[in-house]
């Protein structure tokens, strides 16, 4: 009786002055909303249930019972209090001890406990916390599932990326849920920017027979990241053609389907990344043409001429050592976009032309020197 009685004091002191004065503020809108429509009878049963909810420190109830409130009310009004109690619940359950969640919920299992708080911990970001309730379930267990281990991973994705990889790797060795373990963990390379890897799990997917379109748009934004313009719109292209077939049959049913208007889009997206994509080569081709200054537009346009020794210098380490690197690729790739656009407005204006002369001969002089350059 001692455990029980300091166990409902402590949780009693969980309820905020604030969370009573908005409890409060609820029961006023519920009241004043429900009372031209509905007795007083009802009205006063429904708070006086609240009320004593609080008293009893019956969380479950208290929080059922406000949601009940809230969906009776249905106002727009009541949002901001809706967003209030659901994070102040969270925040509630997840900050718990499990001697006091067996306390709140006495007839739930103890593994049912620990599932529910580090469902409430992903909720408020506290991944750590998280991890440390999902390491305990799979400790509990003789055989863990597949979405136990994808659980951990995402939460060490936050803050341990070799854990998260072990555990995506233990969920895929199991072979059960392998789509959705497949797809958590292409999204986890994608996010630490490893697409080669990102990649092969998503022609897994396709080897396993989910050969639709979006899959196959996945595949062609990764190789585009990967740097393989080709093999983008190939898969880009295969995305097309299984888009078109789609669109083709609802067109054929006569029938409107929600997925209708999402397929036009993806349609338009497509094509904009072919299209985009083709830009970029062609445009990239035509630069490469003689007296072209090798793509070094702003640099050119500033000492205007493709032999002056800065032009060169900023060429060759374009060339020698930029080039080496993915990110150094992108540079190259956005500056072939943009070079000409900003060249053109260091032409027009003297001024500016003079600042970037003493700006970029001043960078150059950290550049290495170079020897027997030929202009391509």
């Amino acid at each position: 009786m001692v455990n029980s009685f300091n166990l409902k004091s402590k949780l009693k002191s969980k309820l905020t002055p604030e969370f009573h004065s908005v409890v409060q503020g609820l029961s006023l809108i519920y009241v004043s909303f429900t009372s031209v429509s509905s007795n007083s009878y009802e009205n006063s049963n429904l708070i006086d249930k609240l009320q004593e909810s609080i008293r009893n420190v019956d969380l479950p109830l208290i929080f059922s019972t406000i949601n009940n409130i809230l969906n009776k009310v249905g106002s727009t009004n009541t949002q901001e209090t809706r967003q209030y109690f659901n994070n102040f619940q969270s925040n509630l359950y997840a900050r718990l001890d499990i001697d006091e969640l067996k306390y709140v919920f006495e007839n739930e299992k103890e593994s049912a406990l620990y599932e529910m708080r580090s469902t409430y911990r992903l909720a408020i970001k506290d991944y750590q916390g998280a991890a440390q309730d999902i390491e305990y379930l799979i400790s509990l267990s003789s055989q863990p599932t597949a979405y136990l281990y994808r659980q951990a991973a995402q939460c060490y994705t936050y803050f341990n990326i070799q854990k998260a990889s072990e555990y995506y790797d233990k969920a895929v060795e199991l072979k059960t849920d392998i789509y959705f373990t497949y797809e958590d963990r292409k999204r986890f390379y994608i996010k630490i920017g490893d697409y080669q890897k990102a990649l092969q799990d998503c022609i897994s997917i396709i080897n396993m027979g989910v050969a639709h379109a979006g899959k196959y748009r996945d595949i062609g934004d990764l190789y585009l990241k990967l740097g393989n313009k080709e093999k983008a719109i190939e898969s880009y292209k295969k995305a097309l053609d299984i888009n078109q077939q789609d669109i083709e049959k609802i067109s054929a049913k006569n029938s409107k389907s929600p997925f209708d208007q999402v397929d036009q889009e993806l349609h338009q997206e497509l094509l904009g990344k072919i299209e985009s994509i083709q830009n970029s080569i062609s445009q990239k081709n035509s630069y490469s043409q003689p007296n072209s200054s090798s793509d070094c537009f702003v640099v050119t346009a500033t000492f205007g001429t493709p032999y002056a020794q800065e032009v060169i210098k900023y060429r060759h380490f374009r060339d020698k050592y930029l080039s080496q690197y993915l990110l150094g690729r992108i540079f190259i790739d956005l500056y072939s976009f943009w070079g000409p656009k900003l060249a053109a407005i260091v032409k027009k204006n003297p001024r500016l032309k003079l600042a970037m002369a003493k700006v970029l001969g001043a960078a150059s002089q950290m550049l290495p020197e170079v020897k027997d350059y030929k202009l391509k």
